[in-house]
């Protein structure tokens, strides 16, 4: 994870320790991770964190606090005689709880806590600074944005909470939920009205502050989406369209789980005829949104090729064509990151002695050359939507969908040709 900036290695180590307490391994008591994994997936069960979790998160991470280690240093110092002011060992410990926290599913359920505890504080109109909730819930994400640097460095600090955030992205994003409340009393809204909370700039920059502003506005899209406050939405989908352009591909991968919550919400919704493929939601979103980051990652890519499979019947043949070919010409990058990834893969398992393909554990006496030659040809094509594209191909020719040929459709058929063996 220090060397590779992948949220997967996050998830690991989340979902293993979850593993070894399930099966009430001795693993899990000598891991310091191991209460707060276990609160958070409590919490996440729960779908809540309300006063108790949050109690228990707050116990956990009190030890880290300078504040309130310097309240238990002075009550030891009572206690001990002004003997013992024994510390946690901070070392890697802080790094580590952050990558429990930069687990995506705990990572977004965080952001949705601080969202809801935002439209607690609009509800009650009070100001976000002086909401503990909200801003514990804000520091957890920052630890969260910034636990690879802080194991890179080994500088292992529980940050206060970035004023910018508390007085400045909050209340512009809470105008927006004040904008919701009014749609709903009947307030109209204009919907072109391009970012006029002016929380673009939040979206842009890679700085650990703006990465916890980024998550808690995807959330708040996805939101509304699933609210069915549109015009919201769509406000605040021109805001993202509009500032894209300017993310850099590395920091783009940090969407990525915005675009498969994205993909799947807008799924649900062409289902359920909640909206069409005409309206300027899908345009925003699809169009400007979610083709365009189609080169961030393989799943972001498998995603929006679902949502086109599911919205195939209110798309005309042609409009299926485009977006399949600009797909595969906007994705170049990402399907050679991925085959290198698998070749990669493939090396390994080999150097490594195993069989390729045969049962996990399976070594052999030198190598099965045919074996290996099979596996070498059929990596040219593992891509990782290959096998979607021509299962679609195959669809169109025996269940009812649009008619895809090599006249209509030369790209995707170019594409999908059986590779050459030398």
């Amino acid at each position: 994870f220090m060397s590779k900036d992948e949220q997967a290695y996050c998830s690991f180590r989340s979902q293993l320790l979850m593993a070894l307490h399930d099966s009430v391994n001795e693993l899990r008591t000598v891991d310091p991770c191991h209460r707060l994994a276990w609160t958070l997936d409590a919490a996440i069960k729960e779908r809540s964190c309300e006063q108790k979790r949050l109690h228990e998160l707050m116990q956990i991470f009190n030890p880290y606090d300078r504040k309130n280690r310097k309240k238990m240093r002075f009550s030891r110092s009572i206690e001990d005689g002004g003997g013992s002011t024994s510390q946690p060992d901070e070392s890697t410990v802080l790094g580590e709880m952050g990558m429990i926290l930069r687990d995506p599913p705990v990572y977004f359920f965080l952001a949705r806590q601080a969202l809801k505890r935002l439209e607690h504080v609009v509800e009650a109109q009070t100001m976000p600074r002086d909401d503990s909730a909200l801003t514990f819930l804000s520091r957890l994400l920052q630890i969260a944005s910034n636990c690879r640097f802080m194991l890179r460095e080994k500088s292992f600090k529980f940050l206060k909470v970035d004023e910018g955030l508390m007085r400045d992205f909050y209340p512009r994003l809470g105008a927006s939920l004040v904008d919701r409340k009014l749609l709903k009393a009947g307030k109209q809204l204009d919907v072109k009205a391009l970012d006029q909370y002016a929380l673009g700039e939040w979206l842009v920059s890679h700085h650990v502050n703006h990465n916890v502003a980024q998550v808690v506005y995807q959330v708040f899209v996805i939101d509304c989406l699933a609210k069915s406050n549109f015009e919201v939405a769509q406000q605040a989908l021109m805001t993202i369209a509009s500032v894209l352009p300017k993310i850099t591909s590395k920091a783009m991968v940090e969407w990525s789980p915005f675009m498969y919550s994205l993909a799947e919400r807008l799924q649900s919704l062409v289902q359920s005829k909640a909206i069409d493929t005409k309206g300027d939601v899908w345009e925003l979103a699809v169009d400007r949104i979610l083709i365009k980051a189609i080169n961030s990652e393989v799943e972001v890519h498998k995603h929006v090729l679902l949502l086109i499979q599911v919205a195939s019947s209110q798309l005309s043949t042609d409009d299926v064509i485009r977006y399949l070919e600009t797909m595969l010409d906007l994705s170049e990058k990402s399907r050679k990151r991925f085959k290198k990834k698998q070749i990669k893969l493939l090396q390994n398992e080999e150097e490594n002695g195993y069989n390729v393909g045969s049962p996990p554990g399976q070594t052999f006496i030198g190598p099965d050359r045919n074996l290996l030659a099979k596996r070498r040809s059929n990596q040219d094509v593992n891509d990782g939507v290959y096998e979607s594209y021509r299962q679609l191909v195959n669809k169109s020719k025996t269940e009812p969908f649009h008619v895809l040929t090599e006249e209509n459709a030369p790209k995707l058929f170019e594409y999908l040709k059986p590779t050459v063996e030398s």
